[in-house]
């Protein structure tokens, strides 16, 4: 038996366990100041596809308030409307950002080491 989920109903109770997991008050605060930005931007995705646009919200929210490093959280702020950002643009702005060329060794949570 493979244990790829291959059932559209299996899948949907899957995610939807995973939502209610993910989108505990408190979890947040433990867990998303430990990823990095494009880490949080992938849950929050996955939890904005899955329906639930305020906990996504949230998990950026607090990993932004949380990391006083990266200064990019892979949103395009001032309007209100969060839209994700090319993973090679914002590598480059990281790069920047540190003042290391791209590939070269810096601060690892900017994403570019």
């Amino acid at each position: 038996m493979s244990s790829t989920i291959t059932d559209a109903a299996a899948l949907t109770a899957a995610v939807a366990r995973f939502v209610d997991t993910w989108k505990d008050v408190d979890l947040p605060h433990q867990v998303a100041p430990l990823l990095d930005c494009f880490e949080v931007n992938a849950l929050a995705d996955l939890l904005r596809a899955a329906g639930s646009p305020e906990t996504a919200a949230a998990w950026e929210r607090v990993h932004a308030e949380s990391d006083d490093e990266c200064g990019w959280h892979g949103t395009e702020h001032g309007d209100g409307d969060a839209r994700p950002v090319d993973r090679e643009e914002a590598m480059q702005r990281a790069c920047e950002g540190c003042g290391a060329e791209p590939g070269e060794p810096c601060n690892p949570h900017m994403g570019c080491a």
